[in-house]
């Protein structure tokens, strides 16, 4: 699947509302989301382990010579693209930074870093082909980073109250974001593709039992208890189809030398000018 460019949607005058912030709200949502992310992560993970061909684009980090270190990784500068869209250095660093705890060997974490740079690339651009992002780029996302501390920095000197912190950190952000996009995406495609059958959802619980099993229980809970549980289930379903289909087919281009002279202790340019 080719993914075009789409016309430009209101992404680009949003911004976080407060209630996400709430510590109730947030506690809330954790606790009706995360169990049913897990348990979509785990089945996405099964599914995807063989999506991106990483041998053959990392075969150049693999078995070229050792590159010279950067002196800082900047922000411009492309390391690798994704149906035409960039991934920086910077972006690149920051998955390297995410990941190094879970990797010894330095082959590995670039391959992880990359694939984790391309699966939100991905995302970004579903969003964009959905008109809800008008710029699937870094430097778009990093001004709605910058737009919403102004925002809280200025409701804080209105003495309005703000929830969470008076100033997010980028990971913050740019973790609250994919997921509220993931949500929005989600709902969307629920939205495009019309209401749910109950025949099909009652396929979809007979089918994915093991989803609706209570630990140490022999048999799934009856559907008619689960309706609304199985209708979230069967949409995130959904969602990770087609976000699976479209990572496998994206035209991943990585540029080897320069993936190969970064390192998660690259200093990024900012913190150089600093």
């Amino acid at each position: 699947m080719k993914i075009p460019a789409a016309a430009a949607g209101p992404f680009g005058q949003t911004t976080f509302r407060d209630r996400d912030a709430h510590p109730a709200f947030r506690s809330q949502e954790r606790q009706r989301v995360v169990p049913r992310l897990l348990a979509g992560a785990r089945s996405y993970a099964k599914r995807a382990a063989t999506w991106l061909p990483s041998a053959a684009l990392l075969i150049g980090i693999a078995l070229g010579p050792p590159a010279p270190r950067l002196i800082a990784a900047d922000e411009t500068v492309a390391v690798a693209t994704v149906n035409g869209d960039t991934i920086t250095q910077r972006e690149f660093v920051e998955a390297l930074r995410r990941s190094r705890t879970k990797f010894s060997d330095a082959t590995k974490l670039r391959q992880a870093a990359l694939e984790d740079c391309v699966r939100f690339k991905v995302l970004q651009q579903l969003a964009r082909d959905q008109h809800l992002l008008d710029d699937p780029s870094d430097a778009a996302l990093r001004r709605a980073f910058v737009q919403e501390n102004t925002r809280r920095t200025q409701a804080s000197a209105r003495g309005e109250v703000i929830y969470g912190p008076k100033q997010l950190t980028w990971e913050s952000f740019r973790l609250t974001w994919h997921d509220r996009i993931q949500r929005e995406l989600t709902q969307h495609l629920a939205d495009r593709a019309g209401p749910a059958t109950e025949a099909e959802l009652r396929q979809f619980h007979t089918e994915h039992a093991a989803k609706f099993t209570a630990p140490r229980a022999s048999a799934p809970q009856p559907f008619e208890e689960l309706r609304d549980h199985v209708l979230a289930e069967f949409h995130d379903e959904k969602f990770a189809d087609v976000f699976l289909r479209a990572v496998t087919a994206a035209d991943v281009r990585p540029n080897a030398a320069r993936i190969a002279a970064l390192e998660p202790n690259t200093p990024l340019a900012d913190q150089v000018a600093r």
